[in-house]
């Protein structure tokens, strides 16, 4: 076991990049059980490199003193991505372990107003960088449990989206073909700070039903559907009126419970010492 954690140091520190491809084929228990036996410094550029999806599901299995080690050491947008793919009450504990300064800067990047596209996107989209092979990204369409209309997501290095890879053209593909040389390109996509205001018109709901949303860097946040969008501007127009009991209204109070917990946490400037509080409001 030493030797083999010894070999893996090795290729984390030497290829973080072709590691990040790795860890995101294994087992979300096996990523936190290595997690354990090396320091954040040395796991945290290949974290960082997975694309946040699979690395908010691997994030989840770490011990919640070692997860906030790696979000300590990440670069703060990388660890945001990453957070963003938390439970909110898994979120606010993480946080609370984070150094001061650190949890400002995340807690500004988490920050999405609730009339924008950004509060509504759904992280949980299949995603693969450019470099891996068809046949690998078909093999994490069959294992997912997440089956989004437009197929899959191609990113590159720094998570910027290029593209999508539709099923049919994967499956027509050699599946060593990388995906990247497979994916359509110049698909519409959608700012996380476009206003829902501004949406019902958008000309690309006439033939999708479902918009990748990216950040100002263009990296992707996740995406988004024409009903989800349908159902958050009558939530938000019917919250103006009053409040109302409803699936939705208990996202967007999550979502608001969420910022309230970072925004206590930044005021009181405590030492939590390792523990998370989960409990209360």
């Amino acid at each position: 076991m030493a030797e083999e954690t010894a070999l893996a140091r090795i290729f984390l520190e030497s290829h973080p990049a072709e590691a990040a491809g790795v860890l995101e084929g294994l087992p979300p228990g096996e990523v936190a059980e290595l997690a354990e036996e090396l320091p954040a410094a040395v796991l945290a550029p290949a974290v960082g490199a997975m694309t946040p999806v699979p690395g908010a599901r691997c994030l989840r299995e770490i011990g919640e003193e070692r997860a906030a080690e790696l979000l300590q050491v990440l670069p703060a947008r990388r660890a945001a991505a990453l957070i963003r793919g938390l439970p909110w009450h898994r979120q606010r504990s993480l946080v609370a372990r984070i150094r001061p300064g650190r949890r400002t800067t995340l807690a500004t990047l988490l920050h999405q107003p609730g009339d924008t596209v950004g509060a509504w996107v759904d992280p949980e989209v299949l995603t693969v960088r450019e470099d891996v092979a068809v046949g690998q990204a078909l093999h994490r369409v069959q294992e997912s449990d997440h089956k989004g209309p437009c197929g899959i997501y191609v990113v590159d290095g720094d998570s910027r989206l290029l593209g999508v890879a539709r099923l049919p053209k994967l499956m027509q593909a050699g599946r060593e073909t990388p995906v990247g040389r497979v994916a359509e390109r110049g698909v519409p996509v959608l700012a996380s700070a476009t206003g829902l205001a501004a949406l019902p018109g958008h000309p690309a709901w006439k033939e999708l039903a479902e918009l990748p949303v990216v950040d100002s860097q263009g990296r992707l946040m996740g995406a988004v559907t024409a009903a989800t969008l349908s159902l958050a501007i009558q939530d938000r127009s019917e919250t103006a009126q009053g409040p109302r009991g409803s699936v939705l209204g208990a996202v967007s109070l999550s979502f608001f419970q969420t910022l309230g917990v970072l925004v206590q946490i930044l005021v009181s400037g405590s030492d939590h010492g390792g523990r998370g509080r989960t409990n209360g409001r």
